[in-house]
């Protein structure tokens, strides 16, 4: 018998083997444990022991670190800048997006329209270019025959008068010169449909320029004559627009006042308005979008501690808020050029704060180093105060503030009047107290630039 066939009939054979349950076998097995320990401790002394262990445990706690705390806070400001740079990447896209999309639509409905037929250029005007073609012709090809008729080469250019074509049945082959053929051709009358010069054929451009020339006897009535070019229509005057979208990208540099300082913060926004107009005054209205984060003025708060393991601290390092801005304007046009444009507006905004935050920094002194304040039970973490936005249930009292606007406009208008690009600096004076945590008044310079498009 091999050794795998033994293998194979001993785990039949054990396969299905089961002793009886004997509860007896557990308790001798802990006799002999404890027998072999020496020691057998009581039910009562688990219980303390494990009592202890739990007390323990529920006090455990890691120790507070200043620097962990801010690294999180940085990490935390870091993502939100990421953030909000995605959202300006995308809006910036979706502009540009909508521009080459009005570009387009603006490409294809000032198509040129089909050629006129050829019964369109039969006009004076065309005949007149007739005629000048035929007067570049060598002289040859003008000569009348004897009969009184054209000669086959100048038979659809020139055009002779009832006194002239009897001329060469007298005897007279003198040839007709250049300038009584356009005597000639606008003697005749001009008909309604005129074609523009543009669509005319070769060589018809001449007739766009005053053509003279020089001062003949006519034949037939003795008179002086001057030949010239039949009138050009002028074209039609644009109609003024009333209506306008204005779309743009806002930089703001702001001036905060401060108890006992002042202070700089920069921020950005989008710009959306509609602007009525009529004559040299224009009312415009719209919503705008800026981003406002500064630094308020805010003592520090000592919420724990003492003079052997140290003071924590807490301040307010910068206020954020997503600003919703409500503009009206009235404008004056004082610079009415070919393409430029000045004017001057002022108005009112309401500033309205949709969602706003308070971002606090913590600070520790070491032993040995008193705190600036007294402790303040207040200012544990949990129960400072958080900013709440008009979207997240706070007030319109700490949420919305007023500014008086006055800036100069500059639009620069792209041929055919309908788009135009346009710089408008302007300065924000804030009336009333704005949205931080001490109601720090706001006053800003504002940089806007974007498109002009008449509906």
């Amino acid at each position: 018998m091999t050794e795998q066939n033994f293998d194979r009939l001993l785990k039949e054979a054990l396969e299905n083997l089961e002793p009886p349950y004997d509860p007896t076998t557990w308790e001798a097995l802990r006799q002999r444990l404890d027998a072999q320990t020496g020691d057998a401790p009581a039910a009562a002394e688990d219980a303390a022991w494990e009592a202890n262990i739990r007390e323990r445990l529920e006090r455990l706690s890691a120790p507070y670190e200043a620097a962990s705390w801010k690294a999180l806070l940085a990490r935390m400001r870091l993502q939100t800048q990421r953030k909000w740079y995605v959202y300006g990447a995308k809006t910036l896209e979706m502009a540009l997006l909508l521009l080459l999309l009005l570009w387009l639509w603006d490409s294809d409905r000032v198509r040129p329209a089909a050629s006129p037929s050829n019964a369109t250029l039969q006009s004076p005007i065309a005949q007149s270019a007739e005629s000048t073609k035929s007067m570049l012709q060598p002289p040859s090809a003008q000569l009348l025959n004897a009969t009184g008729t054209p000669s086959s080469n100048s038979s659809s250019a020139v055009h002779t008068n009832p006194a002239e074509a009897q001329r060469p049945a007298q005897g007279n082959t003198e040839p007709q010169r250049p300038a009584d053929a356009l005597a000639d051709a606008s003697a005749a009358p001009l008909a309604e449909n005129v074609v523009e010069p543009s669509r005319l054929p070769a060589l018809s451009f001449l007739l766009t320029l005053p053509l003279q020339a020089p001062k003949r006897q006519s034949l037939a009535s003795g008179e002086p004559t001057m030949a010239t070019a039949p009138p050009v229509p002028a074209p039609a005057s644009t109609v003024e627009r009333r209506f306008y979208l204005f779309g743009a990208i806002v930089a703001q540099r702001h001036r905060i006042l401060l108890p006992d300082a002042q202070q700089t913060a920069y921020g950005y926004g989008l710009s959306l308005r509609a602007e009525y107009r009529k004559r040299a005054w224009a009312w415009s209205t719209g919503l705008e979008y800026g981003d406002l984060a500064f630094a308020p003025q805010y003592r520090e708060r000592i919420y724990q501690g003492g003079p052997q393991i140290g003071y924590y601290g807490v301040t307010l390092s910068q206020v954020r808020a997503d600003m919703l801005l409500l503009p009206m304007a009235v404008s004056r046009r004082v610079l009415n050029a070919e393409r430029w444009q000045g004017w001057i507006t002022g108005g009112l905004t309401a500033h309205l704060a949709l969602a706003k935050a308070y971002d606090y920094d913590y600070t520790y002194h070491p032993p040995g180093h008193l705190p600036p304040t007294q402790a303040d039970p207040n200012a544990q973490p949990h129960l400072l105060e958080r900013g709440r936005g008009l979207l997240e249930g706070g007030n319109l009292a700490s949420n919305a503030y007023a500014s008086a606007d006055l800036g100069m406009r500059w639009e620069y208008s792209i041929p055919g009047g309908r788009y135009a690009w346009y710089v408008q600096p302007l300065y924000r004076r804030g009336l009333t107290p704005g949205v931080g945590i001490n109601g720090e008044r706001l006053h800003a310079w504002v940089l806007q630039v974007g498109l002009r498009v008449a509906p």
